[in-house]
């Protein structure tokens, strides 16, 4: 970079014009378009695109899959070389840049079809969320959109389309609506859906350990119920665990989300899961889904016995330092009881667990 670019840039950062976030979200997509053969200088490229007044009406969001944070190895996301499941979504908090820039015209500028993007939310093996508002409604939402953008694979592509259907037929006040579904300028899949202000069931039970038994209960039974409503309408949802649950802050309801492996029950497009292929996270997924097998609502059934089980203990029914020996476990071994590892759990709530993980699905 020639001294005079860094001179301006840095010129733009003292004036309040240019957020640091937004300095970073310009360096990887300079480095993107390189890569891409279409070479731009880092000043000429902030000046079109991360200016107030002066910002095109679709970003090129390809280059924010460069960096994916570390994520508990209960979350699914990393095994190392052994891994064999794709890296599923992880919910991970983010503060918006409206709550740590003073001035509104420091924000970071970029818009997606209606929305105005405001700040990163969560970041994961296939997508990028977003806080974003809804320009002309005034509507804040939290916006995915595709990991790859407009480089995506047709795979990948149809996958997230049938996340958005999925998650669209689905009206219930334990699940995360989704508002609406498009394509951003430069051709990046995105989906709208509620904004959550809160935290993840995970996040809780990282910072808290395990849970009251009543309250493990409480909010089991209201995941069970959204669950239930997804099965009526012939949707599973394959993932479940504590990361795709959020606790809104301010009525402390459990809220169930990313149907990012979700299946249409009878839908012939599940053939882009390919034959074979393991779907889920490892540490709370059932053993059928772990030896890449057909599942049903039972292969759910063992994904919400697992929360529970969490909840009740503050970790997931089984632990390995390698994919293969988890999957061992999961195969072969049967959880402790959570009476064993936790006091005073009532032995009904136990139950309802362990019946939940048993091996045999039928």
């Amino acid at each position: 970079m020639a001294p005079e670019e860094r001179t301006a840039i840095q010129e733009l950062l003292q004036r309040g014009a240019l957020t640091r976030e937004a300095l970073g979200v310009a360096q990887r997509e300079q480095a993107a378009r390189a890569r891409q053969g279409r070479p731009i200088s880092l000043l000429e490229l902030i000046r079109a695109r991360y200016l107030p007044g002066g910002v095109s009406a679709g970003p090129t969001l390809q280059d924010l899959s460069a960096h994916r944070p570390p994520t508990r190895p209960d979350s699914g996301s990393s095994f190392g070389p052994a891994a064999a499941v794709p890296p599923s979504e992880r919910i991970t908090r983010g503060t918006s840049l409206s709550q740590t820039e003073a001035s509104s015209s420091a924000r970071l500028q970029l818009k997606v079809g209606p929305y105005r993007v405001e700040g990163e939310l969560a970041r994961g093996g296939m997508g990028v969320v977003y806080r974003a508002r809804h320009e002309q409604l005034g509507r804040s939402v939290a916006l995915k959109l595709l990991q790859g953008g407009a480089s995506a694979s047709e795979r990948q592509r149809e996958r997230f389309r049938l996340e958005a259907e999925a998650a669209a037929r689905l009206r219930h006040p334990n699940v995360v609506a989704v508002h609406d579904v498009g394509e951003a300028e430069d051709g990046t899949p995105y989906l709208a859906m509620d904004l959550v202000e809160g935290e993840s069931l995970d996040e809780r039970l990282e910072r808290d350990g395990a849970q009251p038994a009543l309250v493990a209960a409480q909010l089991t039974e209201k995941i069970a119920r959204a669950v239930d409503y997804a099965h009526e309408h012939l949707i599973l949802h394959r993932d479940l665990k504590p990361a795709n649950v959020l606790i809104e802050a301010a009525s402390g309801e459990p809220l169930l989300t990313d149907f990012g492996l979700a299946k249409l029950v009878g839908d012939e497009r599940e053939r882009i899961t390919r034959t074979g292929q393991m779907m889920g996270t490892p540490h709370y997924a059932a053993p059928e889904q772990l030896g890449g097998k057909a599942v049903d609502q039972r292969a759910d059934v063992y994904g919400l016995g697992g929360t529970l089980y969490a909840l009740l203990v503050g970790e997931p029914p089984f632990n390995g330092e390698t994919l293969v020996e988890l999957a061992g476990k999961v195969a072969h071994e049967e959880p402790a009881p959570p009476s064993k590892r936790v006091e005073g759990i009532d032995k009904d709530l136990e139950t309802i667990c362990l019946r939940c993980l048993e091996k045999d699905p039928a």
